[in-house]
């Protein structure tokens, strides 16, 4: 069992987060960047590659064929139900409102874009940028772990200043304060 409190445990978790949070949502931005850069030119490469442009278009093409099917047929059974009150009443919704869900080239599309955008993500990860942005989830779980596993306040808080000295922050910042050591 833990030597410290679990309020203190909670205040230094909180602290840590106060610290590192701002570092890693700065390069959570920059990889976005990054991503979405990545993603809109890998969308046409990763459509040609895996052979979807040819399928999406085909679709395309026929959607439209169906579209002009669906409105002549739809057209042609509105024009008839007017004929007789048997027909009109029992006219079925999807004639009367033309509503029906499908797979559409456009949804193809944005599947597309989905992919392109979790492969750039892997991609970017790759980077420096992810790299770095790895180190301070890792520096942040290590802390949460150190703080949990800790036996004494003072060894503690020494520990965690040396660990986020590594990424240039301090526990303590007593300049700010105006305390001189």
């Amino acid at each position: 069992m833990s030597g410290v409190q679990v309020r203190t445990q909670d205040h230094l978790r909180q602290k840590v987060r106060k610290k590192l949070n701002p570092l890693i949502e700065d390069e959570k931005l920059m990889l976005k960047s990054l991503v979405s850069d990545m993603a809109q030119k890998g969308y046409v490469a990763l459509s040609k590659k895996i052979g979807a442009d040819k399928v999406i278009d085909q679709l395309a093409k026929a959607e439209l064929e169906h579209d002009n099917a669906v409105r002549s047929a739809t057209s042609f059974f509105k024009k008839h139900s007017r004929s007789n009150v048997a027909y009109r009443d029992s006219l079925n919704y999807e004639f009367r409102n033309g509503e029906s869900k499908k797979i559409t080239s456009e949804k193809c599309r944005e599947q597309m874009r989905e992919w392109s955008e979790k492969f750039a993500e892997r991609e970017v990860a790759k980077t420096e940028q992810g790299k770095k942005l790895n180190k301070l989830e890792t520096l942040e779980e290590a802390c949460d772990d150190l703080i949990m596993e800790a036996s004494t306040q003072g060894e503690l808080t020494k520990q965690l200043n040396e660990m986020l000295g590594y990424v240039g922050i301090q526990w303590n910042s007593f300049k700010s304060l105006g305390y001189k050591k």
